[in-house]
């Protein structure tokens, strides 16, 4: 059973990351092309690539993935089965957007009329224009993360993790644990408390009768924020910036400068370190 949803998890993200492709091909014909290649005919097959994205993400959702239930994972910025559902939607809502269906709608006419078209005579701004419709996408599948995540799971189910976390060993659904701070060692309560990071304790109810540190899955998700640093005794995310001064004001075709203090809220040491501050930030 595991194998087959291993196999269905695997097409559907190939199905998924090659609409996204296609999606982007056809948000960059947007930007950079006098006559699209897409037009009317293929507006019905553009809502049944939605439609698919759509129900990807909904089967996604609910495929289990197997964990080593007794490990340790440290996930920074998203994660990637989050990533795949989020790529699944982005790539849903765009095909669907009233604007991409005008476009299609109207693209057999603009070939035919008289007015300008949009094109780029210098050959250097198509990649840009290339890049530009690549970033935004990303933004789109990390809204989409940031919506999921910090809004549904975590303020309802206190989770980060869409899909539902199964022993790999047993094959049966991994229980979380409600307050996870007892299986923390002081380093990781004391990132807990700060917010630097976020954990997940999960446990198996079938291959260990005692839960402790050793015999749970910990998820450490890492808050991205610059404010929070390493620290290099404590090892853990336990430095925290606790004053910032401009030294040194930006001025024209001049970086400016910055004092910036972190401290340890676990071994209370102190870093001190001058950052440039760049033209025009």
């Amino acid at each position: 059973m595991r194998t087959i949803i291993n196999r269905v998890t695997q097409v559907a993200r190939l199905l998924i990351y090659s609409s996204a492709v296609l999606c982007y091909l056809l948000l960059a014909s947007l930007l950079i092309s006098e006559q699209p290649f897409v037009n009317q005919d293929v507006n019905p097959w553009t809502h049944q690539l939605a439609y698919l994205c759509f129900f990807l993400a909904f089967v996604l959702s609910f495929l289990p993935v197997y964990v080593d239930p007794c490990s340790k994972i440290r996930i920074k910025y998203i994660d990637d089965n989050n990533f795949s559902i989020c790529t699944a939607l982005a790539t849903g809502l765009i095909l669907k957007s009233s604007s991409l269906q005008s476009y299609f709608q109207s693209g057999r006419q603009s070939w035919n009329s008289s007015a300008p078209h949009f094109i780029y005579d210098n050959i250097f701004i198509i990649p840009l224009m290339l890049l530009v419709s690549f970033v935004s996408f990303l933004i789109l599948v990390f809204l989409l993360d940031c919506i999921l995540i910090k809004f549904i799971l975590i303020k309802l189910f206190k989770r980060e993790f869409i899909r539902p976390l199964y022993c790999k060993d047993c094959n049966i659904p991994m229980r979380k644990i409600n307050s996870p701070l007892s299986f923390l060692n002081w380093q990781e309560q004391v990132a807990a408390k700060i917010k630097s990071i976020r954990f997940e304790a999960w446990y198996c109810s079938l291959c260990n009768s005692a839960v402790n540190r050793d015999s749970i899955h910990l998820r450490a998700y890492v808050n991205t924020d610059e404010k929070f640093k390493e620290c290099p005794d404590c090892q853990e995310l336990t430095m925290v910036e606790v004053y910032s001064k401009v030294t040194k004001e930006i001025k024209p075709n001049t970086d400016g400068q910055r004092l910036v203090i972190h401290k340890c809220q676990c071994c209370f040491r102190e870093e001190t370190k001058v950052e440039v501050i760049p033209n025009g930030y």
